[in-house]
């Protein structure tokens, strides 16, 4: 094997943090299945209906169900909305990586477009820069990782997420990027 190209970097990260992204989603899934499971719906109809949300609504599906499900204490009801407004920060950031435009390889907009660029163009693109990716692929972890902690406190069962499985901490799941 040779040295990794650097070249093929921004694309390997943003991959990795699509990546991230949708098991952040596929927790948002499971943990709303596992909750509305409580509450005495059939998980059947629960990932139906969850698999067609987009993520921002998956999102506050999942937070009003364990509202639902659980009457949290003033310390819980914290924590809960920090996670809440911690994903929805999640989701717009996706979605403003994922639907804007990238200058991948040029320093900004103005150089790709000869120095005259239009301030739509301007105001709209970024450039991608690998280490701030590489920092949100370590907060989605960590944001994945404390979703499953919650699903086990709104559930009262540590098994909620899988048989036989504790959550782990963000350095037991996975290697941080950097």
């Amino acid at each position: 094997m040779g040295e990794p190209d650097p070249a093929g970097e921004p694309t390997v990260v943003l991959g990795r943090y699509v990546a991230e992204f949708a098991d952040l989603c596929w927790t948002l899934r499971y943990g709303l299945t596992r909750a509305g499971r409580i509450a005495g719906q059939p998980a059947r109809t629960i990932r139906a209906l969850s698999d067609e949300l987009p993520a921002a609504r998956l999102a506050e599906a999942f937070f009003d169900m364990c509202a639902a499900l659980k009457d949290y204490t003033p310390e819980e009801a914290s924590v809960a909305l920090e996670l809440h407004d911690r994903v929805i920060d999640a989701v717009e950031r996706r979605d403003a990586y994922m639907n804007g435009d990238w200058w991948a390889g040029w320093t900004s907009a103005d150089a790709r477009r000869g120095g005259v660029a239009a301030p739509w163009v301007r105001d709209r693109a970024k450039q991608v820069e690998p280490d701030v990716l590489v920092h949100n692929i370590d907060d989605l972890v960590e944001l994945r990782c404390l979703l499953e902690q919650f699903v086990v406190l709104v559930s009262g069962d540590v098994h909620a997420l899988a048989p036989g499985v504790v959550p782990m901490m963000p350095a037991q799941r996975r290697e941080p990027m950097r």
